[in-house]
């Protein structure tokens, strides 16, 4: 469903992926007189913002008749189509001597605009080459949540062929985008564990495009590991008689192999899946830290990034924002993501021991540091160095060699301070924002704007579920967090 906070403002919504629909707000529909008047405006809607040229409209829809017809047929449709926006004419339909413009406007929606936002975004994001990156994850949902079928799906206009050759290349255009979308998507479910809606996309973009080897081999996958392997060998036989009665072809060497891993229980599951297993599970909400969560995960996405240290004082929070943030970035990283706890840490051969746990490792005390080398050379992995306070001037040494030997491997360590090494990014954490003396804040509601507010409450509630400060209670909480500085240990 479109975003209700989208909406809220629009008085005419315009659907063009599927069977085209033009709504008022009020639900009735917007009546056009005939289909070159709907083309004409299809046609602009796709341009906003974006002069036309009235000859070069008057041939698109009328290729076969004398300009001056073509013209004339030209203001007529203009002229209907004022009439049909009613209060939206004017200051959204430009109509000069020699051109024609679609105007933006608060009161005009449409799915493809905001389908062409969610694709540039996509495409000009920058982050890793492997993997799954989460923010484009985020905007390919909801390109797939817009995409109800074909661009103008059942329209066309058989008299006008120039019209007609241009919807045909915007269906294309369209359905490369969503099919590319569909498989990044059915990519980051798949590397996150999420394998119903990896059977709910892959099932629903079979059906759309019935020849797409890569959506059956999602889905196959999706039903081998939620447990259901019938379903998914019935899914490859479908798949097999598709190919065989409707393209004339012999199923592919890959979809062979992967129905004998189902048949055997030989699928392996994805290393990200298999990696969150071993990540730390808080018991409690995420609380305050979610701005800081998406910089520090985009961060962590971006390819020139090595070495994050997450410094701040202690009690600021820097080991459960690096927490949630290992999970966000599960489907960033092919090879996994490794946690190491390395709190009261502080010799070497400790530190040893803690990497060979974490990395599921056995080595030797001789010259483990070439082995944890060998270990990363070659890894597309998120390797987590949580509270090294203990470590600093040792990790200081070890870790360039470490990110030269390998390169795709990338690092987050959380810390008092920094380790002043050339390939670090520092992100410092301070503590949460708190309503100050200044800010007066004299009601619940106006406090709750703030996440250590938030913080408080949220604890609060679990020893009293009624608990609602106001008046001198809400002065007293206010004092409290303005001494605690906002860090989280201490309002907990």
């Amino acid at each position: 469903m479109v975003d209700d906070g989208v909406l809220s403002n629009v008085r005419l919504r315009i659907y063009l992926f599927g069977f085209p629909t033009i709504q008022w707000h009020e639900g009735d529909h917007l009546t056009l007189e005939s289909n070159k008047v709907r083309a004409l405006f299809f046609y602009l809607v796709l341009h906003l913002n974006l002069p036309q040229p009235r000859d070069y409209l008057a041939y698109l829809l009328w290729p076969d008749v004398p300009a001056h017809r073509s013209r004339k047929n030209l203001r007529q449709a203009l002229y209907n189509l004022r009439q049909a926006l009613g209060p939206l004419a004017d200051p959204c339909l430009d109509i000069q001597r020699d051109t024609v413009t679609l105007r933006e406007h608060p009161g005009l929606w449409a799915d493809i605009w905001e389908f062409q936002e969610k694709a540039e975004a996509v495409q000009h994001h920058v982050h890793r080459p492997y993997g799954a990156c989460p923010y484009c994850a985020m905007r390919y949902a909801k390109m797939v949540e817009l995409y109800r079928g074909e661009f103008l799906q059942g329209f066309s206009l058989k008299d006008a062929s120039p019209i007609e050759e241009w919807i045909d290349e915007q269906r294309r255009h369209y359905q490369q985008l969503i099919q590319k979308g569909v498989h990044l998507l059915l990519h980051y479910y798949h590397l996150s564990g999420q394998y119903a809606q990896v059977e709910h996309l892959a099932r629903w973009w079979v059906k759309q495009e019935p020849w797409d080897d890569a959506g059956y081999a999602y889905l196959m996958r999706a039903l081998a590991y939620q447990e259901r392997k019938g379903e998914a060998l019935r899914v490859y036989h479908q798949y097999a008689e598709h190919m065989e009665k409707e393209m004339g072809v012999s199923v592919p060497a890959e979809a062979q192999h992967l129905l004998y891993e189902i048949q055997e229980d030989l699928l392996p599951e994805p290393e990200s899946v298999r990696r969150a297993r071993r990540l730390p599970n808080p018991t409690l909400p995420f609380i305050g830290r979610q701005r800081e969560y998406d910089v520090l995960l985009s961060l962590l996405s971006h390819p020139k990034t090595r070495l994050v240290t997450l410094t701040g004082p202690g009690g600021s929070g820097k080991t459960r924002l690096a927490q949630e943030v290992a999970r966000g970035a599960l489907t960033l990283f092919p090879d996994g993501v490794y946690w190491v706890r390395l709190e009261n840490v502080a010799s070497e051969q400790a530190l040893r021991a803690e990497l060979q746990d974490a990395l599921e490792q056995e080595w030797g005390t001789h010259d483990w540091y070439t082995q944890w080398l060998r270990w990363a050379e070659g890894k597309r992995a998120l390797l987590i160095l949580d509270d090294i306070d203990h470590l600093v001037d040792v990790l200081a040494e070890r870790l360039p060699p470490l990110l030269v030997q390998a390169p795709s491997l990338v690092l987050l360590v959380t810390s008092r301070r920094a380790l002043q090494i050339r390939q670090e990014h520092r992100f410092p954490l301070r503590g949460l924002p708190y309503p100050t003396e200044d800010d007066r804040v004299t009601s619940l509601d106006e406090a709750l704007s703030y996440p250590a507010v938030k913080l408080f409450l949220e604890r609060a509630r679990r020893l009293m579920p009624l608990f609602r400060p106001e008046g001198k209670e809400l002065q007293a909480l206010m004092r409290i967090l303005q001494m605690s500085r906002g860090l989280p240990l201490a309002i907990e």
